[in-house]
């Protein structure tokens, strides 16, 4: 698609061409190469046509939502931000429902990634009001799916894993498969924090079975993750297999080279070696990824690595 547009030598093919590709690769994981073509979508975007486009949703604020994710993975979670508040501005100032959900979605998910929960569940729960509204069910979907993990993290265990379940299962599939495999993913960690391990980590099976069908997932170092935490919950003397996943998401996430991805890896297994008593090597570990960023120090999984770093040390 990206070779016939480049032929033609027409901006706006050429930003959806761009678009396409960003999209397709940021959801496979070559964070680095979607970055540029999401880049480029952006600088080839007139904000003075914003709305007339012609697509489902508009091409401007989706892509900077997207591209906000992919910094932020990259390991710049303050350009990340930025760029996302400059997205929800732009959709919030289009009369393009479609596009204002599908940003505040993302908006919210980026949140959440930042530790600011309130402020996730709360975009969230706006894009639900807004899906309701214009009958938009893959988005509402996608965000009952996140609301109901924040209930489990409020203590709503019972209504949240319902909402979560409902999201996923009960209502239309109209999902797409990366929704689908975020979804088996939050249902599973939100199980295993009520005490259903063993369900969870069926959840992550399922969600490993559907990535080989679609052969590469962004998702994929998350999913060992999640499946290290749940062998733990499991069972607090599984260490060895949960060590397997914590440095399975690291190796996938240091391939990718998603510092924020890697980071949240090297947490998890540098306590899980702290508990094993091998605090250096678990220090070594830490401060390495730690060192490497230069920004969004004040986000949840930096917070945690520091105060860790510090606990290590002493």
């Amino acid at each position: 698609m990206l070779h016939l547009t480049e032929s033609r030598r027409d901006p706006v093919l050429l930003l959806w061409g761009h678009y396409a590709l960003g999209f397709t690769l940021a959801s496979q994981g070559a964070l680095k190469t979607a970055r540029g073509h999401l880049e480029l979508s952006v600088a080839l975007y007139d904000v003075q046509k914003g709305g007339t486009y012609g697509f489902v949703q508009d091409p401007g604020p989706t892509a900077l939502a997207l591209l906000s994710h992919v910094v932020h993975s990259l390991g710049y979670p303050e350009q990340a931000l930025e760029k996302m508040r400059h997205a929800v501005a732009m959709a919030r100032n289009l009369s393009h429902p479609f596009t204002l959900a599908w940003v505040l979605r993302s908006a919210g998910t980026l949140y959440w990634r930042r530790g600011e929960k309130l402020a996730a569940q709360g975009l969230w729960e706006e894009t639900s009001t807004l899906c309701n509204q214009q009958g938009f069910t893959p988005q509402l979907q996608a965000a009952s799916l996140w609301i109901g993990f924040a209930l489990v993290e409020q203590g709503s265990g019972e209504e949240g894993i319902a909402k979560v379940y409902n999201a996923l299962y009960g209502m239309t599939d109209s999902l797409t498969v990366e929704d689908k495999l975020c979804g088996l993913i939050v249902l599973a960690l939100a199980q295993g924090k009520v005490g259903q391990a063993d369900q969870g980590l069926a959840k992550i099976d399922e969600a490993l079975a559907l990535i080989k069908n679609a052969k590469k997932s962004v998702y994929e170092s998350d999913m060992y993750l999640v499946k290290g935490q749940l062998l733990l919950m499991q069972n607090a003397r599984g260490l060895r297999k949960a060590q397997q996943c914590f440095s399975t998401a690291r190796g996938i996430a240091r391939d990718r080279k998603s510092r924020s991805d890697e980071l949240a890896a090297v947490i998890h297994l540098a306590r899980l070696l702290a508990s094993k008593g091998r605090r250096d090597e678990a220090r070594a570990m830490l401060a390495e990824i730690y060192g490497w960023f230069t920004e969004g120090f004040d986000t949840a999984d930096l917070k945690d690595a520091k105060a860790l770093l510090e606990e290590l040390g002493s």
